[in-house]
């Protein structure tokens, strides 16, 4: 018989299961509490399976501890709270750690493939000789991957700095930690723990909202908080510029020679054939003034969690 399901694994991130146990924090302190006051505090009105699955999600961290109607927030859980206003705080580095490691299936993707993994492909193969479906698999990886970068953006600081403070592979390069980038710096991007650019790219955009910057050679936006502003300027570029980025999603059509939608608040409308003999069809439509690039990161991430939330509707 075909497995369907996969072995368990967070369905948040380090930085989001952070953000909810501070919530509960905030609340209940370090006293003992009911079941029921977690969930009231995380805005549900009782248990569901949503609310099992955040409550599943922060003990598979460590930030909460117990079980049924006593549960406690966990030392670790206090350390990352408490001292959030000092990053270079050595205990609060070393929950930090602790807890994003702490889930069994991170714990053995960290020994592994360690702070520097390799390719999405590479990892799905051994994730499904773990026995994880493909999509769960692919959760897995997006969501280790986040972790590793919220580590690394947590625990840097770059207050008080050394050059031990500094990734390895940017030590012979000038750069201005803390400096957040603008329009005409030159940037390192690290994701992973890995650095993308073989050499500084220059900022010729930031996005509306600060969180995105824009550089020569690429119109995708990059994190700004994955970003090191490069002091020591490169020669210049002989390679032709990048045009400017579609500010939208009409403009990006037009580009391309495709007609844009006929009202400005239909921006795109989309069937998914899901099973021809049933003649089930998913429709997804997207409303509005404008479609950013920055927008379709949140989409996706929207729609995920609203898959999720299906999925355990079905198992309860």
């Amino acid at each position: 018989m075909a497995k369907d399901r996969s072995p368990n694994y967070p369905s948040l991130n380090l930085e989001e299961a952070i953000e909810r146990i501070t919530v509960i924090y905030r609340s209940e302190h370090t006293h003992p509490f009911a079941q029921i006051a977690a969930f009231n505090d995380l805005g549900y009105s009782g248990r569901s399976g949503r609310s099992l699955t955040q409550l599943g999600a922060l003990r598979a961290y460590g930030l909460l501890e117990g079980r049924g109607d006593v549960l406690r927030v966990s030392k670790s859980a206090v350390s990352i709270v408490e001292f959030s206003g000092e990053p270079s705080n050595p205990t609060r580095i070393q929950a930090l750690r602790d807890t994003a490691f702490a889930p069994t299936i991170f714990n053995e993707m960290h020994e592994q493939f360690g702070d520097r993994p390799p390719s999405d492909a590479a990892m799905r193969h051994w994730l499904v000789g773990k026995e994880y479906l493909s999509n769960a698999a692919d959760e897995v990886i997006r969501t280790y991957r986040e972790n590793l970068a919220f580590l690394h953006t947590a625990i840097a600081g770059y207050n008080d700095h050394d050059d031990d403070d500094i990734p390895p592979l940017l030590q012979d390069q000038k750069v201005a930690p803390g400096q957040k980038p603008a329009v005409g710096d030159y940037v390192q991007w690290e994701s992973s723990g890995v650095l993308q650019f073989t050499e500084p790219r220059r900022v010729r955009e930031i996005s509306e909202d600060g969180g995105w910057a824009f550089v020569e050679g690429s119109n995708t936006g990059l994190p700004v908080k994955d970003l090191t502003v490069i002091t020591e300027t490169p020669p210049p570029s002989t390679s032709a510029p990048t045009p400017p980025r579609p500010r939208s999603f009409v403009e990006a059509q037009e580009r391309a020679g495709d007609q844009p939608p006929a009202s400005p608040d239909n921006l795109l409308k989309q069937t998914l054939v899901i099973s021809i003999p049933r003649d089930f069809k998913v429709d997804i439509g997207i409303r509005g003034d404008t479609l950013r690039l920055e927008d379709l990161t949140k989409i996706k991430n929207q729609f995920n969690r609203w898959i999720e939330g299906l999925e355990e509707a079905f198992e309860e």
